[in-house]
């Protein structure tokens, strides 16, 4: 479901990823009982993702 609702992927390696990033953060909800640690962790992704990793890749 996770990675249905994130149809920025363009292919078929960054679908595997945001399968994978949900799984882990579902994963973290039915250890946590709770959204806040998953949607900490979703932010510090999309953080690394969006602001960090461009600049490490030249």
């Amino acid at each position: 479901m996770f990675s249905i609702m994130h149809p920025t992927w363009r292919s078929v390696p960054e679908l595997l990823f945001v399968f994978i990033a949900g799984y882990i953060f579902g994963g973290l909800y039915l250890r946590t009982k709770s959204l806040y640690l998953p949607i900490w962790v979703h932010g510090v992704n999309n953080t690394m993702l969006v602001a960090v990793y461009p600049y490490l890749i030249k």
